[in-house]
């Protein structure tokens, strides 16, 4: 038993990020967060879509109606930078700090949205007719911890293919949770 609460401890696991184990954390952490942020800009594929999002952070009421467009461009020239910096060498530290700015603003968004009654469409995404909800404000805090383990660890060094395909693997995973949470939610929902 002694063996198995010491395999656990603080220094196995400081020893181990120094020996490369949690870069491979760090790389499943940025390909999420990178294709969560992805995905995210699909707000601003067409006209329409700009609007739609528009008009969601109009319906939230937290923002004066003047910087209603202001805020709608900010967080899109949000999404695409933390997707740059996480893409690019060097930058990895600054583009997770960015999405977990941008994550917890999302975040406290959808708690007030949902405690104050509102039913606004989340349209994180582009289209969708689901209100904000619980389920956002839980993806929302679940993927800022997603961005603050990936700030925390690192997630470039050496890496084996496999280490890299089983992360691209759970990440991908996780982004598709993560983008259709609310969809499955309330398809298993009894309301």
């Amino acid at each position: 038993m002694q063996a198995q609460i010491n395999s656990w401890s603080p220094a196995l696991l400081a020893n181990q990020m120094k020996r490369g184990r949690m870069e491979y954390v760090g790389l499943a952490s940025r390909a999420l967060v990178v294709g969560i942020f992805i995905a995210a800009m699909a707000k601003a594929r067409s006209r329409k879509d700009l609007l739609s999002f528009v008009d969601s952070i109009r319906e939230f009421r937290l923002v004066p109606p003047a910087l209603v467009w202001p805020t709608a461009i900010l967080v899109i020239v949000g999404e695409v930078a933390v997707v740059f910096t996480l893409i690019l060498p060097g930058f990895g530290v600054a583009g997770f700090v960015m999405a977990a700015t941008m994550l917890a603003v999302f975040t406290v968004t959808a708690l007030l949205t949902t405690l104050r009654g509102r039913r606004v469409p989340c349209r994180c995404f582009g289209r969708s007719v689901t209100p904000i909800g619980p389920t956002h404000v839980w993806r929302n805090a679940t993927l800022l911890t997603v961005a603050l383990i990936g700030a925390a660890v690192p997630s470039a060094g050496q890496f084996q293919v496999a280490g890299v395909i089983v992360s691209l693997i759970a990440a991908s995973a996780g982004t598709i949770v993560m983008l259709f949470l609310a969809d499955f939610v309330s398809l298993f929902s009894t309301q």
